[in-house]
């Protein structure tokens, strides 16, 4: 072969390259700009890119998307099983990106309210707070809450995960977390003890 043979071989191997990472690009972007992703498009997020460089406005998304098939029962243990060790790890990082910002939006729109509207809010989150689970031990672990309903134990673990936050970010996190177990507190309070005619 020569030089100029040489030359085209390469020119050929370049173009294919940029013509390949440019189509997974305009994939990656495509389905950036989707509202919902099925099932297979959430592994696909989570074991092929690192998430901790995507738009916060994405992570979002893709969170949503995993509240609604937490919501639906969805265990992730057939997903999780088809997993190699590098691909598993990549999904407990980016799995965690994901819950910061998932958590993050919360606080974000707990704090962008007055009352009464703060109180509602929380009343409205507790549920999918409670179904959120922690990644621990090769699985989806939504640990004592669903069977006991102790948000004590759920909070701090989901909390606990939370490792790149500024000061003021923390700050804000540990009020929202606060308002949220004492609005826990005060509505299984009220289950246990019937109101007395005309309160509320």
């Amino acid at each position: 072969m020569n030089r100029r043979d040489a030359l085209s071989a390469l020119a050929l191997v370049a173009l294919g390259g940029i013509s390949l990472a440019a189509g997974a690009q305009a994939i990656w972007i495509e389905c950036s700009s989707r509202r919902t992703f099925d099932r297979a498009e959430l592994v696909a997020w989570l074991t092929e890119r690192d998430l901790a460089s995507v738009p916060r406005a994405v992570k979002l998304r893709l969170a949503r998307q995993f509240e609604q098939d937490f919501a639906a029962g969805h265990d992730w243990k057939l997903e999780l099983s088809q997993l190699d060790d590098a691909r598993r790890e990549r999904l407990v990082n980016n799995y965690a990106e994901l819950s910061q910002a998932w958590f993050l939006d919360k606080v974000d729109r707990y704090f962008a309210l007055q009352e009464p509207a703060r109180t509602e809010y929380l009343d409205s989150q507790i549920d999918a707070i409670s179904r959120w689970p922690v990644f621990d031990q090769g699985e989806f672990q939504r640990g004592p809450l669903l069977r006991s309903a102790d948000l004590s134990r759920q909070l701090p673990r989901l909390q606990a995960r939370f490792t790149t936050l500024r000061p003021d970010e923390q700050q804000r996190v540990q009020q929202f977390v606060g308002a949220v177990y004492l609005r826990w507190l005060a509505r299984g309070f009220r289950q246990l003890i019937p109101l007395s005619p005309g309160e509320s």
